[in-house]
């Protein structure tokens, strides 16, 4: 059986478990992380005693036989092996980046989850849902707000995201809610953010760090997202993904704002040209000005 999504394949993990388990699971995910959370999610289903192994303890245990009465788990990452030889004592959890041959072999015996192909898209609210499910293990509520914060700050990594949550409910002491003002308070993730999300969130608002990013390569992105601004506020065809357009239309931002931006952005091109070296003051500037007329 095999899932594309975590939804479902946690709705079989919360059906099936722990009375009837797969003998094998494969777990296919990028980020080591994740894959190593979703295995923790299926040892906390199982409920049974369990062993992670590199690929040369689990290729030893598979071949010597069980002293252990009940059955048990054995955990691997990134196995090699091109054999697997199933046991009715042994549950197996074989998690990698993206599908093996032994997935494809063993796809009907086992259950799979295959996220290798998600899109970010669906990937950023999964890792949204994941952090508040972790605040509320440690006894607290989450934020939504906050999560989507730090998920702004480093969409590419979990662990850091995890690290700060954690940091986050010390942090908190006796209080049951994990504020969006708390974690912005002790959050020390380094932002990460590329030429289009830079863009986005000088046009329209939201966190933004230029950071080593070269700001000329950034001018005819600022451009783009100003041109599709206007073309929206004067009920022009726009050019841009329908979610997008709703976003924009929702901003209820005047045409005037748009054309304005567009003389900030010529201001700021003709500084650049200028041989100003303080990029980042630039940009700080620049946003500032749309800011001021955006959100006062």
């Amino acid at each position: 059986m095999k899932y594309l999504k975590m939804d479902p394949f946690q709705k079989h993990l919360d059906e099936a478990l722990p009375d009837h388990p797969s003998p094998v699971y494969f777990v296919c995910i990028a980020d080591a992380d994740e894959r190593r959370f979703v295995a923790e999610r299926i040892v906390k289903s199982l409920g049974l005693p369990t062993q992670w192994c590199d690929g040369e303890t689990f290729s030893r245990e598979l071949e010597t036989p069980s002293l252990f009465a009940e059955k048990r788990v054995l955990i691997c990452d990134s196995y090699e092996g091109k054999q697997l030889h199933l046991s009715d004592d042994l549950i197996l959890v074989l998690t990698s980046k993206s599908p093996t041959a032994l997935t494809k072999k063993l796809e009907k015996e086992g259950v799979t989850l295959d996220l290798s192909g998600e899109k970010p898209w669906d990937r950023k609210p999964r890792l949204q849902r994941w952090l508040l499910e972790i605040a509320h293990a440690g006894g607290k509520k989450l934020d939504p707000a906050a999560a989507a914060y730090l998920l702004e700050f480093s969409p590419e990594a979990f662990a850091p995201l995890v690290s700060e949550v954690e940091k986050a409910l010390v942090y908190t002491g006796d209080e049951k809610e994990v504020t969006l003002q708390a974690v912005k308070t002790i959050a020390t993730l380094d932002p990460k953010q590329n030429g289009w999300q830079l863009s986005e969130a000088a046009v329209w608002g939201g966190p933004a760090l230029l950071d080593d990013t070269d700001l000329y390569s950034l001018v005819g992105q600022l451009r783009y997202q100003l041109a599709l601004g206007l073309q929206v506020a004067e009920g022009k065809p726009a050019k841009g993904s329908p979610k997008k357009i709703d976003k924009i239309r929702a901003k209820g931002l005047q045409a005037s704002f748009y054309r304005e931006g567009f003389q900030d952005l010529f201001e700021l091109e003709m500084k650049l040209r200028s041989n100003i070296s303080n990029q980042a003051l630039l940009f700080d500037h620049f946003r500032a000005k749309l800011a001021a007329r955006r959100d006062g």
